[in-house]
């Protein structure tokens, strides 16, 4: 191939990945896959559904998989005593503390390793989150001629 058929085939290929991304973005809601992922995660929410099989006919040739994260353990700075808390310090610093006494806690936490007095620290559930969805299968070798399509407006190879 010449360089004036490759980048010919470049530019051709390269407008046809924009416009494919643009049908296949996470990020575009109106996109056929923030469509699918959407209604997927409507699935999970109220079914407990994390995965579609994707299907050609009736061919399954890969699914779409709901990213859930883990659920985890959170700890929590409860301020219970803010005078406790601020026994030591300045009149002043007090003031702006007991406006912001869970804050002030959690640096004082961190800088000192310590829970400070009038606190006590938490643990609580936090329950697992939607994270997105992936995709598996769909290889063009199996999906392409399936459909059809062996070249793409004669710049990809018959598969």
């Amino acid at each position: 191939m010449g360089d004036v058929e490759a980048l010919t085939q470049l530019a051709g290929l390269q407008a046809l990945y924009k416009q494919l991304g643009e049908i296949l973005s996470t990020k575009n809601p109106d996109g056929l896959r923030g469509q699918v992922d959407s209604r997927l995660r409507e699935l999970w929410e109220t079914t407990g559904v994390d995965r579609l099989r994707l299907m050609i006919g009736d061919v399954e040739v890969g699914k779409l998989t709901a990213k859930i994260s883990k659920p985890q353990k959170r700890t929590t700075m409860y301020v219970n005593d803010s005078t406790a808390l601020l026994d030591d310090d300045l009149a002043t610093m007090r003031a702006f503390v007991r406006s912001r006494a869970k804050e002030y806690a959690e640096f004082y936490l961190e800088n000192n390793g310590a829970v400070p007095d009038g606190c006590e620290l938490g643990v609580e559930d936090v329950p697992a989150t939607w994270q997105g969805t992936t995709i598996t299968g769909c290889k063009p070798q199996q999906v392409l001629p399936m459909l059809g399509i062996g070249r793409v407006a004669g710049y990809i190879e018959e598969a």
